[in-house]
């Protein structure tokens, strides 16, 4: 069993350094095939951006953008709501009148707030009411409010495009903008668009496609044969490998579009 073992982990080496010699030969000497199409031109363009502004004439709201309040009025959402009058604190939809401690100093000492028989000793400021020791400068009341509409999405910035949700700024001309990548249209030569290939026609990038697929896959399956337990039991065909992985780099060996 030990013996066996060891057989079999020779032959998983054996194969495995012969693939790796002939992957650094291909890769380092590839026969760039132009008959099968080119790599579009790129550039990036960095990192996208959420949305971030509005409109002109907008305003921004929780992530929203809205038509500004009238006078008097401040925003929040949808919703316009009053701004409370000097003298009054905004707590939300209630605008409470100030609170003070009044002068009581001339205030009997059984009645310090002046709520039986000292009434009235309590001084307050100017245009506040004494209510026992506290003063107030008026009644609460509720705010007014008035609606503004349906807020409309943030949008990008002057100068920035958006692409699936971010913003970016946009590409150079005669570049189109996919994410944070700019493509160069294909050439005269290669008019077909396959990605980031261009080729001749549709059927040329078809069977590019089928091809680099089908080599991919056969890849896979023969090397995990040839790498289990069950390759012990036959010998693993190491010229099947070598040619599937020829295949797949000759479709992937392309030269750089021309520059248009």
């Amino acid at each position: 069993g030990l013996c066996l073992a060891n057989s079999l982990l020779k032959e998983q080496m054996r194969v495995l350094v012969t693939l790796s010699v002939f992957l650094s030969v291909a890769v380092a000497h590839p026969i760039l095939r132009d008959d099968l199409g080119c790599y579009r031109n790129t550039t990036t363009r960095g990192v996208g951006t959420v949305p971030s502004a509005c409109a002109e004439g907008l305003e921004e709201s929780g992530f929203l953008c809205y038509p500004p309040c009238p006078s008097g009025y401040t925003g929040a959402g949808p919703v316009c709501w009053e701004n409370c009058a000097p003298g009054f604190t905004d707590t939300g939809a209630v605008c409470q009148p100030h609170r003070t401690w009044g002068d009581n100093s001339k205030c009997s000492g059984w009645d310090k707030c002046g709520l039986t028989v000292d009434k009235g000793c309590v001084v307050c400021p100017d245009g506040m009411t004494a209510s026992g020791c506290i003063c107030t400068g008026g009644t609460a009341y509720s705010k007014k409010t008035t609606t503004r509409g349906v807020g409309k999405v943030l949008q990008c910035a002057d100068g920035l495009e958006n692409d699936a949700g971010l913003c970016y700024p946009t590409c150079p001309a005669g570049l189109k903008g996919v994410g944070p990548v700019c493509w160069e249209s294909c050439p005269a030569e290669e008019t077909f668009n396959c990605g980031a290939i261009c080729t001749k026609d549709s059927p040329t990038c078809s069977d590019k496609v089928k091809t680099l697929a089908e080599a991919l896959m056969k890849l896979i399956i023969d090397l995990a044969t040839c790498l289990s337990p069950a390759a012990m039991l036959k010998t693993c065909n190491v010229k099947d490998l070598e040619s599937e992985i020829a295949t797949i780099i000759e479709q992937l060996a392309l030269p750089i579009c021309p520059v248009q």
